[in-house]
C-alpha cells in the first residue's frame, strides 16, 4: 500500500439488513369475519380471565399469577420470528398459544381446543393493537435448518460476538443480568 503502511486494511462493516415485508397469508374478508366472530367466543371463555377482556393483561385472574399476563394492546410480542420491537407474524402468535409459555401459567392449548379455535384466536387478539392495523410485519429472520458444531472454535466465535455486539452491557460479563445497563431497563411489565 501507499505510505508505507503495514497495517491490514479494514474491510467495510456489513449493511445492516434491509428488513422487507413480510406478506402473510390472508382470508378472504368473508372467512376472516367469520374467524374473528369466533376468535371472541373462545377468547372470551378461555383467555379473557387471564389477559382480560380488553386484552390489556388485566383479567381477573391476572392477580393472582406469577407472571403477568401478555398485554396483547402494546402489540409487543416476545415470541417471535421477526426482528426485534416488531409485530409478530400470525404463525408467531399461534405457535405461542398452540404451545404455551414454559414457566408461566400461560398453558399449551394444543390438544385442548380444536386448531381452527386457535387460529380463530389469533385473528381476535390482533385487534386489541392499533399497531396491526397501521405497522408490517416484518420478514422473520432467517433461522438456521441445524443447529451448528459447539466446540472451542464456536465459543471463540461466540465470546468475539458478545463483545463486539456489547451484548455484555446489559446481561453482564458473566451472563448474570448484572452489565451497566441493566438497571436501566425495563421490559414491558414495568
Amino acid at each position: 500500500s501507499e505510505g508505507g503502511s503495514t497495517e491490514p486494511e479494514a474491510s467495510a462493516p456489513e449493511p445492516e439488513p434491509a428488513w422487507e415485508p413480510f406478506v402473510q397469508p390472508t382470508l378472504d374478508p368473508a372467512r376472516l369475519a367469520t374467524a374473528v366472530t369466533r376468535g371472541e367466543t373462545v377468547y372470551r371463555s378461555n383467555c379473557a380471565p387471564c389477559h382480560g377482556p380488553s386484552g390489556d393483561g388485566r383479567g381477573p385472574a391476572a392477580r393472582f399469577l406469577r407472571v403477568r399476563p401478555r398485554d396483547f394492546t402494546t402489540g409487543a410480542y416476545e415470541f417471535r420470528t421477526t426482528p426485534s420491537g416488531s409485530l409478530p407474524t400470525d404463525a408467531d402468535i399461534l405457535r405461542t398459544i398452540r404451545r404455551g409459555v414454559p414457566g408461566t401459567e400461560m398453558p399449551a392449548w394444543a390438544g385442548r381446543l380444536p386448531d381452527s379455535d386457535l387460529q380463530a384466536v389469533t385473528h381476535y387478539i390482533k385487534l386489541f393493537s392499533p399497531r396491526f392495523g397501521t405497522e408490517e410485519v416484518l420478514r422473520p429472520v432467517p433461522m438456521p435448518t441445524s443447529v451448528p458444531d459447539f466446540d472451542d472454535e464456536a465459543r471463540s466465535r461466540g465470546r468475539m460476538l458478545y463483545v463486539l455486539m456489547r451484548c455484555w452491557t446489559c446481561h453482564g460479563i458473566r451472563g448474570d443480568g448484572d452489565g451497566p445497563a441493566a438497571g436501566t431497563l425495563h421490559d414491558d411489565a414495568g
